[in-house]
Parts: C-alpha cells; structure tokens; sequence
C-alpha cells in the first residue's frame, strides 16, 4: 500500500511541478505578447508613413515637383518604396509571432487546466499516507514514511532536469539556426 501511494506521489509532484513550469511559461509568453503588440502599433504607424511617403511622390505635391526639378525623383522612390515593402515584411512578422504567442499561450492554458486540482489530489494522498502509518503505530514506519517522501522528491526533480537538458539542447540548436538566418539576412541588398 505504502509503496502505490509513493509512485502516485511521485507523479502528483512531477504534475505540480509541471504546473509551475506552465505557469512561469503563460506569464512569459504574456509578456512577450504584449511587447509584440507595441511593436505591431509601432510598425503600424511606421508602415502608414512610409506609405504616405511614397504617395507623397507618386502624386502631385511640392516635394514630388522639387525631386522631379533636381532629378532625384526616381532614386527617392525606389527608397521609399523599399522602405515601405519592408516595414511592410516587418509587420507581417511581427503579426505571425503575434500568431505563434497566442497559440503557445493556449496550448499552456489547456496544459494548465488539466492540472487545476492537482494540490488537492497531492494533499489528500498525503493525508491517506499519514493514516496509514499512523495505523501500522510502527517506530519504523515513520522513518520509511519519510525517506519515501525524500525519494519521491529526488525522482521528480531529476526528471525535471532531464527535461530541463533536453529544453536547453532544443534552444541552443534553434538560436544556431536564428544565428544562421542573421548571418544571412546581413547580404541582403534593398
């Protein structure tokens, strides 16, 4: 009996552990989408000039007469056409990451309430467990009450740290691939 109860306790701590993973996750990712939703305001705004800009000389206006008469007109176009395309891919950017935020932050929040008693769960079969030894009235039952508790822990946590490794390998290798796309994106030519 005593030894059922620990591996149930042993998942239960892995599940609130995992809780407090996802928790710490769902404020992250709150955060970085509201840091995404300034910046989407901002590239707005910046998108809207520049597309006031390249309308300003396409059209009829004294800055488009002034570059016509210096014979710039062309050459402030293209810049500012080029300018406008790419506050446009920035934008689109910015919007899928928006994108990706909302359907990682829903994802956590099913992960999340799967787990929503799980403290309950924990704190009744610890509860179950102190009956039990309180029953047996063993000087050791104590004792093996306490290690099995200890060992419980130390399952659980080197299980985190193996998913914790596992996490750190799977960043290292997508900051390399970012890292190549910078390197990348540095030749490009507008």
């Amino acid at each position: 009996m005593f030894l059922d109860i620990n591996e149930k306790l042993v998942k239960i701590q892995e599940q609130l552990r995992k809780k407090e993973k996802y928790q710490g996750q769902l404020n992250e990712y709150e955060r970085e989408w509201e840091s995404i939703q300034e910046t989407i305001r901002q590239l707005e705004k910046a998108l809207q000039c520049e597309e006031k800009d390249v309308k300003r000389l396409e059209g009829i206006s004294l800055a488009s007469l002034f570059a016509a008469l210096s014979g710039t007109k062309e050459k402030k176009l293209e810049k500012e056409k080029e300018e406008f395309v790419l506050a446009q891919y920035c934008l689109e950017q910015a919007t899928l990451t928006k994108k990706d935020i909302e359907e990682s932050k829903r994802q956590i929040e099913n992960q999340l309430s799967d787990l929503v008693d799980i403290e309950n769960q924990y704190e009744n079969l610890l509860l179950e467990k102190e009956r039990l030894v309180k029953a047996s009235q063993s000087p050791m039952a104590e004792k093996v009450l306490e290690m099995s508790e200890q060992e419980g822990i130390l399952q659980s946590k080197m299980r985190e740290l193996d998913e914790a490794i596992d996490a750190g390998e799977e960043v290292a290798q997508l900051l390399d691939e970012t890292l190549l796309a910078l390197k990348k994106a540095q030749s490009w030519e507008f």
